[in-house]
């Protein structure tokens, strides 16, 4: 029955770890129960183990925790004996008289497997307290409790994303800012490590006055009118943002298909797509001026983040989806050496920082760089289906280096993005370890009651606002859990260059 049921829910990967989890902890809640005892998956000893029964179970007497892992190999066998000492060490600490520590992988432990355990324990000469227990569980022992629940089990499996969903809003706490402390604290030593890459999005450039997605469109509309009636005298200079906010929401549909709207308005008819990226790259830098040299605090933080430390570089590249060349300023401000690249071929030095532009480069002053014609400009939706559909375009092959290379921290991206997530779940197809972290901001009760008020709209009491946020923000985690990245929650954006500061000192 074991065989079935692993079939349908243990994918490869983040997203089948995390169902198994919630598979094997449904149903020994279900087993337990049926013997009037309690199991807890959400309490203190949480961080101990993954379930903890306080009286056992079975032929368990005494406080007994489970501890879930993947599939097992010899790699989770070692690395389950290394970390034992002191998860047991804690646990005694915590639990008075514990009595039982099980360990349980997604597959079948061979006997082999069990020598390896112990000869690993020895190696690494854990001192396993002799009053506690140490099980090694797999799918034999779980069959067992799935052919004694037959439609417990059936239950489970027809329902394992909302039951996690449920088990994770049953875990989660409002102290989200202690959990994003331990979350910074394991930055920290990713960092310190270098095996560090950083993925940049919108939020990064707006951050320095450059126009949002929406702003950039609206002034490619005015561009549109003013090229296609200003000569003519049929229209009011005044009237132009007018028209253009207008023609904005006539077209509200996705932003992809509104640029490629723009894109043929704008060409009518011309072949030059030159002619296209001039524009875009004028509306680009329309707002700035001559502060693009001056930068933001976050730029401040993510430049900070790049310099060369005692024992070598700890960024290893930059990935980012932007257009401009604000990064490229603020790096060569504090003189770190970086090659550009935005297209095929171009390669770094071994003492260059590789910064990737994936969606094109429209630097400023595009004379300071060679070949940039070759970059493919990921704007309107034809360039999106030429990047999404090529799987081995350089850009793709790029993004997906870092995301198995490196762990990826992501700032100012909103996480939508239909290819960043599909290589994303490409990535986590290969682990069932979350090594990616993305800075997204948390809502609040008190941003949605003030938009209310504004709006005129009837207010909703706060403490369901608070109930709703709870589950969106959870579920949040969840979806992004299954591509193989942890949020890192903050509220302000001006709190975010403080928060990146914490990680380099």
């Amino acid at each position: 029955m074991i065989d079935d049921i692993m079939s349908s829910i243990f994918e490869s990967g983040i997203r089948g770890r995390y169902s198994f989890e919630t598979f094997v902890l449904n149903l020994l809640k279900e087993h337990i129960a049926k013997q009037d005892k309690p199991f807890s998956t959400n309490e203190k000893n949480q961080k101990l183990g993954d379930g903890y029964a306080e009286f056992g179970f079975d032929r368990f007497t005494g406080p007994t925790i489970v501890d879930i892992k993947g599939k097992a190999s010899k790699l989770t066998l070692i690395s389950a004996a290394f970390g034992l000492s002191a998860r047991l060490e804690r646990a005694c600490a915590d639990i008075e008289n514990l009595s039982n520590y099980i360990i349980v992988f997604g597959s079948r432990v061979s006997l082999e497997q069990r020598k390896l355990f112990d000869i690993q324990l020895a190696a690494k000469k854990v001192s396993v307290n002799k009053n506690v227990n140490v099980i090694l569980w797999g799918l034999d022992d779980l069959d067992k409790l799935a052919t004694k629940h037959k439609k417990k089990t059936k239950e489970i499996v027809d329902n394992i994303f909302s039951l996690r969903l449920e088990d994770a809003i049953n875990k989660s706490t409002t102290d989200w800012i202690s959990e994003r402390d331990d979350l910074l604290l394991k930055l920290k030593s990713l960092y310190k490590d270098g095996q560090f890459s950083l993925f940049l999005g919108a939020g990064v450039s707006s951050s320095a006055n450059m126009p949002n997605w929406e702003d950039l469109l609206n002034s490619l509309y005015v561009k549109y009118i003013n090229n296609e009636f200003s000569d003519e005298g049929l229209i009011d200079e005044s009237k132009i943002s007018i028209l253009a906010d207008w023609l904005s929401s006539v077209n509200d549909t996705s932003t992809l298909m509104v640029a490629r709207y723009l894109r043929k308005a704008l060409l009518n008819g011309s072949s030059e797509d030159a002619l296209f990226t001039d524009q875009i790259t004028e509306s680009l830098y329309s707002n700035i001026g001559d502060k693009a040299n001056d930068g933001s605090p976050l730029l401040t933080s993510i430049v900070a983040m790049c310099l060369p430390k005692r024992r070598g570089a700890k960024v290893k590249s930059i990935v980012t989806y932007n257009f401009d060349d604000l990064l490229e300023r603020q790096l060569e401000k504090s003189k770190i050496d970086y090659k550009c690249i935005f297209s095929e071929g171009v390669i770094n030095s071994p003492d260059e920082l590789p910064v990737y532009h994936v969606h094109g480069f429209l630097p400023k002053e595009k004379d300071s760089f060679d070949s940039i014609d070759r970059s493919t400009l990921v704007f309107s939706e034809e360039g999106y289906h030429y990047i999404y559909t090529n799987a081995y375009h350089w850009t793709n092959l790029v993004q997906l280096n870092s995301l198995r290379d490196s762990s990826c921290l992501m700032i100012g991206l909103s996480m939508t993005d239909p290819n960043l997530r599909r290589l994303l779940d490409i990535s986590a197809r290969s682990t069932e370890t979350i090594k990616h972290y993305a800075f997204l901001r948390r809502l609040t009760a008190n941003r949605i009651l003030d938009k209310n008020h504004e709006e005129g709209r009837v207010v909703i009491e706060e403490e369901v606002i608070s109930g709703l946020l709870k589950r969106h923000h959870t579920l949040s985690e969840e979806l992004m859990k299954d591509l193989g990245v942890k949020v890192v929650w903050y509220e302000d954006h001006k709190d975010l260059p403080g928060i990146l500061d914490s990680i380099v000192d």
